[in-house]
Formats: C-alpha cells, structure tokens, sequence
C-alpha cells in the first residue's frame, strides 16, 4: 500500500441522505483503463471515511481539471478525455 498524504484532520461531512460521516482529506492516486487497455493514473483529493461504511469519497475537482467529460446521450456513453 502506498503512503497517503492526509490534508486534514477528521472533520464531520453532510450531504445527500441521512447522518454525518467522519472523514480526512487526502491526496490518492487513481488508474482509468481506457478501451485501448491502456492504463493512466491521475492524483485527486479525495475524502478517507474513518469506517467501511461509506470507505471513500471522490472530490471531482481534481479528476476534472486535467481531463474532459464527454456525455454523449443519445448512444448512452460518457468517458473522460485525457
């Protein structure tokens, strides 16, 4: 397991549904395989749940910065261009 580099300490998080959950801000990397089965990594934040029940939360904010999504309703497909 790589070392994660924590941004904050534990603070409490709301949003959609019911409760709060605990988490820490971290940097992580992430890997996408495109169709060609080419691999790439991108490192986001993302918000580290202290228990299993809800493990991770992506932030979108770094995983859109360096790429475009492109939604393509009538065909039913969307994907992230590099």
């Amino acid at each position: 397991m790589q070392n994660i580099q924590y941004l904050s300490d534990v603070v409490p998080l709301s949003g959609v549904g019911k409760g709060v959950v605990m988490a820490r801000l971290a940097k992580i990397e992430i890997a996408f395989v495109t169709t060609q089965k080419e691999i790439f990594a991108r490192s986001i934040k993302a918000y580290l749940a202290e228990d299993d029940a809800v493990p991770l939360l992506l932030g979108m904010e770094d995983l859109f910065t360096n790429a475009r999504l492109v939604c393509d309703y009538p065909k039913s497909k969307a994907f992230l261009q590099a």
